[in-house]
This record gives structure tokens, sequence and C-alpha cells, in this order.
């Protein structure tokens, strides 16, 4: 399934996406699977994924949408809408968000976007690095080789009581 939509989006997919105000851009090389569409202000996968209800979330392969905003509050709007729109049903945060702010804003950008449900946030030129004890889909790494056990020694909520 994935391989069909990264082969036919480019030709049927990209007009929906064109008509909602994207850009696509893909590679007819097939070493090159990366399919990227630009959008500004707001997502254009919109009418793609009414039209085409299989382009959900899951079915999407190397597969990127950058949406250029304003500001940092509309780049947050877009984050807290996301689960709400078609083509991004099934979230509950964005994995990656790369900064490209002023030094004297960051403090203040990246306390919005915690708020937002973002899971990693970094400088734009360090995206594609990923250390051990960054989150992947909002899990860290580590927690796939380790095994937390909890144990309550007593009962202390109801402790008194009876």
């Amino acid at each position: 399934m994935a391989e069909l939509l990264s082969e036919r989006l480019p030709r049927k997919g990209g007009r929906f996406i064109q008509m909602d105000g994207g850009t696509v851009l893909s590679s007819k090389n097939p070493e090159n699977p990366w399919t990227l569409v630009l959008s500004k202000g707001r997502s254009s996968l919109g009418g793609l994924a009414a039209q085409f209800p299989a382009f959900n979330l899951f079915a999407r392969r190397r597969f990127l949408e950058i949406v250029v905003v304003p500001d940092a509050e509309s780049a947050v709007n877009l984050l807290r809408s996301l689960p709400e729109h078609p083509a991004f049903k099934g979230i509950d945060g964005v994995q990656s968000v790369g900064l490209a702010v002023t030094e004297g804003s960051r403090d203040n950008v990246v306390t919005m976007l915690i708020g937002s449900g973002v899971h990693r946030i970094l400088p734009l030129g360090d995206m594609f690095m990923r250390g051990a004890v960054e989150p992947y889909d909002g899990v860290t790494m580590s927690s796939l080789f380790t095994r937390i056990v909890y144990w309550r020694k007593a009962n202390a909520s109801l402790e008194g009581q009876f």
C-alpha cells in the first residue's frame, strides 16, 4: 500500500494538494522514495485525505509536509489542530519540531511547543540527528530495553480509614 501511494501521489494526489494551495516535490528516481509537500499557513492535505481515505497517517511512508507559518503562535495553533485534521487522525502529538528563531524568543517558543504535544524540539539544522535519550514517537529508546517495575509497599490511601 505504501509503495502504491508513493508511486501514485505525485500524479493523482498531487493535484488535490495543489488545488489546496500546496506544492508536491518528488523524484522519479526509485532510489529516492521521498515525497515532500510544501504548504503555507495550514496543511494542504485535507482534500486529499477526504478523496483518498487510504492515504491516512499510517499508510504514508517517507512523506514530509513542511508548513510555513508567520509566527510561533500560528505554529502552536496548527500543531494543536492536527488531531482533528482529516489527514492526521490518530495522532496524539508531533514527533519533531525544528526551530529557527532568535535566541531571545527561543525560551518562550519552546514553552508554547511543550504545551502543544511536541515530543522533540531541536535546532532546525539538527533534526536528522537522534541521540539515545531523545524520544521517538514520544517513547525514549531506553524504554525498549528496560522494564520499569513499580511496587507500593503499603496501602497508604486507605490506612486508618477502616
